[in-house]
């Protein structure tokens, strides 16, 4: 056991497993504080140089992967600070990793077993002038750091590149060169900072990999993302979890615990989300599930939840609200919400025109009599609807009259207050504790950037300076950007509409078999 380690590695948890199976070009894991992200990477590296699979992937390994010997390289924050006191001795057989003794089942040896040194030594093996591991079956690995300029991570080409902690974004494309002619792969394990700057340092790895790798109908087939959170690590005590973490500000909590991105931290609607979480009804929030129970209160009442759905055809039968937020500058954006006889909302579709309204009225219009839906009521941002068309033509003409005169008659005269509309949206993605579901949803195929799924992932507070951030409380107003769908949903709340509501005002202002709203 102490020799070969490494054939008796157990994955931490399901996630764990699952990006030991990954045959993905692009990985990375996102995760809390000692969640064991970067020792499942490095089992990861240490499998593929030496072709050894552990006991509990036997069988299940993917074949394609072993292909040793390989060149690696692993990239990490400090050679002095990281790599020397971190993680080496998690590499060496005859160092001791973990809390209990030496042997002991709460740690492990080192992971590179013994008979895969030369010699049977880490200093035969180790030619520290070029920083590189080589094992007697002529496998490699070359440690480098995020402090060297981008021009020394060129040279040859790479099986595998494993990089501990977020790297630069220069580095990660010069890093992914290498990989090209190998059909080599490529690893991220980390935790997002937690220091409002740097965040939006890191931001491109959610943009760039974690997100598009993330299950889902829009999942990048060469990205796999996989989220390990802290309380989900059963090596760790939870009283000693909560002690550590106890003066932790909300957001904090959230990326040290959970590994969330700080960028999104900060957001407006933090509920939503577009692949499956838990909610504990009791703690009234998402949760960790450990063991069929929330892992912070014990409680089992919990439950599954989402925000995107498939879609329903009934959808198109119920009374339908449509949203329009005109831009001058930029794609006119709209969207059309079923109202369901229980009143939950239902996201159908969602368009984004840069057209002169005469042609928007034309791709509505379109789409309206394709589905032959019942509409209901047409609202407008008051904001935008209000104001001048445009500087030349017709004086004292609004947006809203523009569109008004082509045949899309919105009502502009619904309340802007924000943190009224927001606290209402945020009661309607709260899972219900009667259906057990979330009565605003989204049909799975509203997709397409940017669309209401995206904007309400990425819509977030503003913040103060950098320097002042942690003294004060956040901002009382939203970050001006992607908040175009969000918005409008927040004006689709303070317009109190309900299913009977509409429908009596359906049969009270159409006549015969009209279909639109006056």
């Amino acid at each position: 056991r102490k020799e070969s380690a490494l054939l008796f590695y157990r994955p931490v948890n399901a996630e764990a497993e699952r990006y030991h199976l990954s045959t993905a070009k692009e990985r990375v894991i996102v995760g809390g504080n000692r969640s064991s992200k970067s020792e499942t990477q490095l089992v990861e590296l240490v499998i593929q140089m030496t072709g050894i699979v552990p006991y509990s992937l036997a069988g299940k390994y993917p074949k394609e992967k072993l292909r040793p010997p390989i060149r690696a390289r692993l990239t990490v924050e400090s050679l002095t600070n990281t790599w020397a006191p971190v993680i080496r001795p998690k590499l060496q057989w005859n160092q001791w990793t973990g809390s209990g003794e030496p042997g002991s089942a709460k740690g492990h040896w080192g992971w590179i077993p013994r008979n895969m040194l030369i010699k049977g030594k880490w200093d035969e093996s180790w030619l520290e002038r070029e920083r590189t591991l080589t094992l007697t079956n002529g496998a490699t690995c070359q440690t480098m750091s995020y402090d060297q300029d981008v021009q020394d991570f060129s040279g040859s080409s790479m099986h595998l590149l494993a990089h501990d902690e977020g790297p630069p974004h220069s580095i990660y494309r010069e890093n992914r060169m290498r990989s090209l002619d190998v059909g080599g792969q490529l690893s991220i394990a980390m935790t997002p900072p937690d220091d409002e700057s740097a965040s939006w340092d890191a931001a491109w790895v959610f943009d760039e990999l974690y997100e598009k790798g993330l299950p889902g109908p829009n999942k990048d087939p060469d990205k796999d993302s996989f989220t390990f959170f802290t309380e989900a690590n059963p090596f760790l005590l939870k009283a000693e979890i909560e002690r550590v973490s106890k003066d932790l500000t909300p957001q904090q909590r959230q990326v040290r615990l959970f590994g969330a991105f700080m960028h999104l931290g900060g957001r407006v609607y933090s509920i939503y989300t577009d692949r499956p979480q838990y909610w504990c009804f009791y703690c009234n929030k998402i949760c960790v599930i450990d063991h069929g129970v929330c892992a912070a209160c014990q409680n089992i009442d919990t439950v599954e939840f989402c925000h995107l759905m498939e879609p329903q055809e009934q959808a198109y039968t119920y009374p339908i609200v449509y949203l329009l937020d005109p831009h001058p500058r930029k794609a006119h954006m709209m969207a059309w919400i079923a109202v369901t006889p229980w009143d939950d909302w239902w996201v159908i579709k969602h368009m984004n025109l840069d057209k002169e309204p005469e042609l928007v009225r034309d791709e509505v219009s379109d789409f309206e009599k394709q589905f032959d839906l019942n509409i209901a009521k047409r609202i407008i941002d008051p904001n935008m609807g209000r104001s001048r068309a445009h500087n030349a033509g017709k004086r004292h003409i609004t947006v809203a009259e523009e569109f008004s005169a082509v045949g899309i008659r919105c009502d502009d005269s619904v309340s802007d207050n924000f943190m009224v509309g927001k606290n209402r949206v945020t009661a309607m993605l709260r899972p219900d504790p009667r259906t057990r579901e979330p009565r605003l949803k989204i049909f799975n195929n509203c997709l397409d950037s940017p669309s209401p799924n995206n904007q309400m992932k990425k819509f977030t507070w503003d913040e103060w300076a950098r320097y002042s951030s942690e003294q004060r409380d956040s901002k009382p107003t939203a970050r001006p950007l992607n908040d175009d769908y969000p918005k409008l949903l927040g004006y689709l709340a303070n317009s109190n509409v309900t299913y009977a509501g509409l429908q009596m005002g359906v049969q009270v202002w159409r006549r015969g078999n009209r279909k639109g709203a006056y």
